[in-house]
C-alpha cells in the first residue's frame, strides 16, 4: 500500500515518524508533504495529523475541502496529550468522508465522542520513544531507594502534583532522590527548593538501573514516559491512576505489573515504605512489569515493537492490507533502513 502523510505542524509530523517507519519496514510505500501540497495520485490513503498544540482551534475550511475531495481513503489522526480528538476542526463533509480517526489514546468513557464516529476509532502507538530493556541487578542489589526527576508539567489534571510528590518523599526520611528542572514548554517554574539541573537522558537511565522504585506521576497526560522507562529498567513502578485512558497497553495491569497509588499522592509515602520493606513482593511485580515490557513494548532496533505495530494496524480494520511479495531490493533496503533510522521517514 501507499500511505501519504501530512500534518498541521512539525510537532505532529515528528510524532508520526514511528508509524511511518514501521509501515516502511512492513514493506509499504510512504510519502510525506505539506498539507497544501499535491498528494501522489497513486496513494491509497491520505493520513492527515491534527496539531496537538492548538486543541481548541477552529476548522480550516480549505484543508477540510481538500481532504474531503480526495478520491481515495482519508484517515485523520492526532498524537497529543489531550483526552480526545479535536473534532471541532472537522467539518461535516470530512467527518463523513474519513475512514478512520486515530489517536495514541482515547478516553475509556467515550460518551463525549459523537456516536456516529465510534465505529471508526482506531489506535496508533502510545507516544513512547524507543526504550531498550535493561534488566539490571535484582532490586536488593541496587543502591538507590526511589527516584523521580522531571519537569513541572501536569496542567490538565493535578497542576501541583509533581511538587507534592517530591516534597512528601523528601520529608518522609525514606531513601529518595529527585527534583524538577525548568523547561520552556512548561506553564510555570518549579519552586526553588525543588529545582534541580536538567539531567542528561543517559545519566537518568544509569540511575534508574540502580534504583528500586521508579515513581511515574501524571504529567501533561496521565500516561508518561516514566512508566515505560521504569518497566524497561526492571524497577518497581508506582503511578497515579490512569484507568480512564484507553490505549494499546499489552495487558498492563495495576497490582501485577506496577503499583497504583491514589490520585492525590495521599498514600505514596506508605507505598514506597511498604515495598522497600518487602523486597520479595517488590521484585515479583518488577519482574512481571519488565517481562511485559520486553514482550509488548521493547523496540525492534529503533522501531516500535511488533506488538504495537500489529495492534495498531489491526485496529484499522479493512483499511490495512499487509504487503505481499518481496517487492524487490529497493523495498528490502528501505525496510532495513527504517529499522535503525526511523527519523529518515
Amino acid at each position: 500500500m501507499w500511505f501519504h502523510f501530512s500534518a498541521d505542524d512539525h510537532g505532529t509530523s515528528r510524532r508520526a515518524r514511528d508509524i511511518r517507519a514501521a509501515l516502511v519496514h512492513a514493506g509499504h510505500r510512504v510519502s510525506e508533504a505539506g498539507s497544501a501540497e499535491p498528494v501522489p495520485p497513486r496513494a491509497d490513503v491520505w493520513f492527515h495529523g491534527l496539531a496537538g498544540s492548538d486543541l481548541r482551534g477552529p476548522a480550516d475550511p480549505a484543508l477540510n475541502e481538500r481532504l474531503a475531495a480526495f478520491a481515495r481513503d482519508v484517515v485523520v489522526f492526532q498524537l497529543c496529550d489531550s483526552d480526545s480528538m479535536s473534532f471541532q476542526k472537522l467539518l461535516p463533509p470530512l467527518r463523513d468522508k474519513a475512514r478512520l480517526f486515530l489517536r495514541n489514546h482515547w478516553p475509556t468513557d467515550k460518551q463525549a465522542i459523537p456516536s456516529e464516529l465510534l465505529p471508526r476509532l482506531g489506535y496508533l502507538p502510545p507516544m513512547i520513544r524507543p526504550i531498550p530493556p535493561h534488566p539490571g541487578s535484582p532490586l536488593a542489589a541496587r543502591s538507590r531507594g526511589s527516584i523521580f526527576y522531571g519537569t513541572p508539567t501536569g496542567k490538565l489534571y493535578f497542576p501541583e502534583g509533581r511538587e507534592t510528590l517530591i516534597a512528601r518523599l523528601r520529608a518522609s526520611g525514606l531513601p529518595f532522590e529527585g527534583g524538577l528542572s525548568p523547561d520552556a514548554g512548561c506553564p510555570r517554574e518549579p519552586p526553588p527548593e525543588l529545582t534541580v539541573p536538567r539531567m542528561p537522558p543517559r545519566e537518568h537511565a544509569r540511575r534508574l538501573y540502580d534504583t528500586k522504585i521508579c515513581l511515574a506521576p501524571w504529567g501533561n497526560h496521565k500516561l508518561t514516559y516514566r512508566l515505560f522507562e521504569g518497566l524497561a529498567a526492571r524497577c518497581l513502578v508506582i503511578t497515579q491512576p490512569f484507568g480512564d485512558i484507553d490505549f494499546l497497553d499489552g495487558g498492563l495491569k495495576a497490582g501485577v505489573h506496577y503499583v497504583e497509588g491514589d490520585a492525590r499522592h495521599g498514600n505514596v509515602v506508605d507505598l514506597v515504605r511498604h515495598y522497600l520493606e518487602h523486597p520479595d513482593e517488590a521484585q515479583r511485580i518488577a519482574d512481571a512489569g519488565h517481562e511485559l515490557f520486553v514482550r509488548s513494548f521493547a523496540p525492534r532496533g529503533r522501531l516500535v515493537s511488533e506488538y504495537l505495530f500489529d495492534a495498531s494496524v489491526a485496529s484499522w480494520g479493512e483499511l490495512y492490507r499487509p504487503a505481499t511479495g518481496l517487492g524487490g531490493p529497493g523495498v528490502a533496503l528501505r525496510a532495513a533502513t527504517a529499522r535503525f533510522f526511523p527519523r529518515w521517514f
